[in-house]
């Protein structure tokens, strides 16, 4: 029997069902800290010990100017699709659009707002934040919580040659904009926010590592992966990485780290699903 959400991964006797885990109490979150509920308060919930160590923190954007002039054109319609990748790309979005439109971005502000372009999310957290902002419900959110899936879900949109914004961090892969444009959409990119390294970790967080005090080190995304391999080195190999989705088990198995358990999507069920039977 396999725990929904996480596939064990690994050789021999190693490739167990969950249930054969004897999960010990602590666990590391990598999360920058806007992201680190409702994930730790679960975990604490089940009588987990919750450590916490980002592998990257959110900045605002040094340069606005080319999210404002995206702005602009969407206000006056001028985009079919906004496509947000993350929480902190609505947050960031809304923000700077409230500050231009100087009114609440909500569904019925018509006279400041287009109503008619469409919302694609890429999975329900960040649905949930934008219906939480703007009042409307997300118009697009793929089965799997990945970049690929979302770009599927709009491939038929883009072979009208449907206009899409992209909002996004700073840095990350550029598969849906790639696929989208093949497939002739007109995209325009642009950066909400910025994701920086965190490049000195907690002295405390280090020395768990080094003694083997740290049971499993979730880790959600390939640039945290990057980074906590740069932090940590050959110290990640005294914990056990459960990872979150394909992409971060690909990244971190390209730099010689391979998980010991993966989850199928970043969603708080899953993680509920590994570590509470």
């Amino acid at each position: 029997m396999r725990t929904p959400g996480a596939n064990v991964r690994g050789s021999g006797n190693f490739q167990l069902s969950i249930f054969n885990y004897q999960f010990s109490s602590t666990v590391l979150l990598t999360r920058p800290v806007e992201r680190l509920e409702p994930w730790k308060s679960r975990l604490q919930q089940l009588g987990l010990t919750v450590l916490h160590q980002p592998a990257i923190v959110i900045a605002p954007l040094e340069n606005g100017h080319e999210i404002d002039a995206a702005i602009e054109k969407y206000v006056h319609g001028q985009f079919d699709w906004l496509v947000f990748s993350s929480r902190h790309g609505v947050e960031d979005f809304c923000d700077r659009i409230e500050k231009r439109l100087a009114a609440p971005f909500l569904q019925n502000n018509t006279e400041t707002a287009s109503t008619a372009t469409k919302f694609a999310a890429v999975g329900p957290g960040t649905a949930e934040s934008l219906c939480e902002r703007t009042g409307r419900d997300a118009d697009l959110v793929p089965d799997v919580y990945v970049a690929e899936k979302l770009a599927d879900a709009l491939e038929v949109f883009a072979r009208k040659r449907e206009k899409f914004l992209l909002i996004r961090a700073s840095r990350g892969r550029k598969v849906l904009r790639q696929k989208l444009e093949e497939w002739g959409g007109q995209v325009t990119e642009v950066a909400a926010y910025q994701s920086v390294d965190v490049t000195a970790p907690h002295p405390e967080i280090r020395a768990a590592l080094a003694a083997h005090g740290i049971d499993w080190t979730v880790i959600s995304s390939s640039a945290s992966a990057v980074s906590l391999i740069r932090m940590f080195g050959g110290l990640l190999r005294r914990t056990k990485i459960l990872s979150v989705g394909k992409i971060v088990t690909q990244t971190l198995t390209e730099q010689g780290f391979l998980p010991a358990a993966e989850l199928s999507e970043a969603s708080l069920s899953a993680l509920e699903n590994f570590f509470g039977r």
